[in-house]
């Protein structure tokens, strides 16, 4: 029996001696005697009551600290290396060994996108990114980023706080092709996680697993003195506006008052209307999705939109130049046939593209693509002669 406990009890102890020992030297009638043990028993019961809620307090206590130093584990090769199951209070904890400069790069993956993973973190790796973290959305994928050493939280269903179903769909391990309903289940997750973070007070850079970053996207991205930077999905063939329509797949969210407004009705959004995250985000941060009007966001001039309703929100999106999207059919062009990075280019998103398989053979094509190891990325240098007449959805 812990102290705690064994200090109550003797405390109650003492106080019945007490009671006992001053109701004996007091003469009592009949009535006044059941009286006493009535009152008698009334303490009595209360204390039993007392004790064992301390006690429930006390094992509670103890059963969490046991569940958190088991389900909460680092698998090292270094001190650098976090794989996580666990709560939001477990997640504080890694954020705040791994961010920098109050940042942390987030991405969402599940096991049918692992490659995709594998070649984001390589990516990171190769220019010194460190203070990223990789939300598994599955056990499955839990174990493979464990296996080789890269940054991975599960948020777990036992902590009560996760925004991972019980009762998982069969698609939701799969490649969820764009647009479809899994897709559009997965993508309402990764705002709730960046949600999740802006609340701890951390500045978010969200990306996609099939964004190539070619530098630490802090150097351009925190110039900005705007609440939320995020990328264009606009297609390059047609010069339309930068805010024509934005790219939920990679932004940079800063922990504000205003944000977290702006992303907890870009939630509410995707949930009244069944609709992907990129939709939600258009409509609730540009006032709408394409040629669609009718959100509370306003596009200014054709760079930017701002969130008034509430709090200001104010909003950038980036260049096309210094970050194109999978559109730009020139530039893949250019990369499979020179394997040559602009100089201009701070990231490249491979989207807008008809499947996995695809997209895969694309940035194999480019010299984009790595195979990871427990100890090394490697590259994979096998052509797959890509078929740009099948690339761009119909």
């Amino acid at each position: 029996m812990s102290t705690g406990v064994q200090w109550l009890s003797k405390k109650i102890r003492f106080f019945l001696r007490r009671v006992r020992q001053r109701s004996a030297l007091i003469p009592l009638s009949r009535n006044d005697s059941q009286q006493y043990r009535k009152i008698n028993l009334a303490i009595k019961s209360l204390a039993v009551l007392a004790l064992l809620s301390l006690i429930i307090l006390i094992f509670d206590s103890l059963r969490y600290s046991r569940r958190s130093m088991t389900d909460v584990f680092y698998l090292t090769l270094d001190s650098n290396h976090f794989a996580v199951k666990g709560g939001l209070r477990e997640l504080d904890s890694v954020i705040s060994s791994l961010a920098e400069d109050n940042t942390i790069v987030v991405s969402v993956c599940n096991t049918g996108y692992l490659d995709f993973c594998k070649n984001f973190v390589c990516h990171l790796n190769r220019i010194g990114v460190t203070n990223y973290l990789i939300f598994a959305l599955d056990e499955q994928l839990l174990s493979n980023l464990i296996a080789v050493k890269a940054h991975v939280f599960l948020l777990d269903n036992d902590f009560g706080e996760t925004v991972q179903e019980q009762n998982q769909a069969p698609g939701e391990k799969d490649a969820a092709p764009f647009g479809s309903a899994d897709f559009v289940r997965i993508s309402k997750r990764k705002s709730k996680f960046v949600l999740d973070i802006l609340l701890l007070g951390y500045d978010v850079i969200f990306s996609d697993v099939d964004v190539i970053w070619f530098e630490d996207l802090r150097n351009r991205m925190s110039q900005s003195s705007n609440d939320i930077v995020i990328q264009s999905d606009a297609l390059a063939s047609k010069n339309q506006d930068l805010n024509f329509n934005i790219n939920s797949g990679l932004y940079l969210a800063k922990s504000s008052p205003q944000t977290v407004e702006a992303f907890k009705a870009i939630i509410k959004h995707g949930k009244l209307a069944n609709l992907s995250e990129q939709k939600s985000f258009n409509h609730i941060l540009c006032g709408g999705f394409k040629d669609h009007p009718g959100g509370p966001g306003t596009r200014i001039g054709t760079k930017n939109c701002e969130l008034t309703k509430h709090m200001h929100t104010s909003v950038e999106i980036l260049s096309l130049e210094e970050f194109p999207n999978g559109s730009d059919m020139e530039l893949w062009s250019a990369l499979i046939e020179t394997k040559e990075i602009p100089g201009t280019i701070y990231a490249l998103h491979a989207n807008n593209i008809n499947s996995t398989a695809l997209k895969t053979s694309m940035l194999v094509d480019s010299g984009l693509w790595y195979e990871r190891t427990e100890k090394v990325c490697r590259k994979l240098k096998k052509p797959r002669h890509t078929n740009f007449n099948s690339m761009l959805p119909s």
